[in-house]
């Protein structure tokens, strides 16, 4: 591939989406091609918006099993009709979740089988291995109240509580020590400090 993918994870109120604009930034200034994604929901598909809506809906009633191919029918169209075409075209694809969260979230979080998720990753990435993957690692505490600071009305992920996402963040922490190109970031610094040690990460791929 021409490009580089780059995704980025932690759980809900880590601090993802602000480090991915400033990333985004940094990359432009640089003069390279770049563009910001997500997981679920691609911006720049219809059908993973409307997978999005599903999957975050508090009212739908989903078991793990039922969001795990949810995210696998979203990850496969994301990565088929978006992320490879776009990488072969030279651009760098700043990604806001990826096959981890799927890791964490739904067999960590919610115990569903491992083989079976990874598998299933491996056929919805074609086995794409990203550049750099980077963990934003912040106390499950500390990010839920964020959450409750900043939104109205808490997603299906967030209703799960504090003992699920102590789950999922320790899932982040195990499964990174096994990838190729995974990084943690303490995300319990301040905002600066983590664009600056995540921009650091990124600059090495120039």
């Amino acid at each position: 591939m021409k490009g580089k993918l780059l995704i980025f994870e932690g759980i809900d109120g880590s601090g993802k989406t602000t480090l991915i604009k400033k990333v985004h930034e940094f990359l432009q200034k640089k003069g390279i091609k770049c563009l910001i994604t997500k997981e679920p929901g691609s911006p720049y598909l219809n059908l993973c918006k409307e997978i999005r809506t599903i999957l975050l809906d508090s009212s739908i009633n989903k078991s793990p099993l039922i969001e795990l191919n949810l995210f696998i029918t979203d990850r496969y169209v994301h990565y088929s009709k978006f992320i490879i075409p776009m990488l072969s075209k030279g651009y760098w694809i700043l990604c806001d979740r990826g096959p981890l969260s799927t890791i964490a979230y739904q067999c960590y979080g919610g115990n569903v089988n491992l083989n079976l998720a990874r598998k299933l990753n491996e056929e919805a990435t074609f086995n794409l291995t990203p550049n750099l993957t980077l963990i934003l690692d912040v106390d499950p505490k500390v990010a839920m109240d964020r959450i409750s600071n900043s939104r109205s009305k808490k997603t299906w992920f967030e209703l799960k509580g504090l003992s699920f996402f102590k789950r999922v963040k320790e899932g982040y922490l195990v499964e990174c020590k096994r990838m190729k190109n995974c990084y943690i970031l303490d995300a319990n610094k301040s905002l600066q400090e983590v664009i600056d040690d995540g921009v650091k990460l990124v600059e090495k791929l120039i």
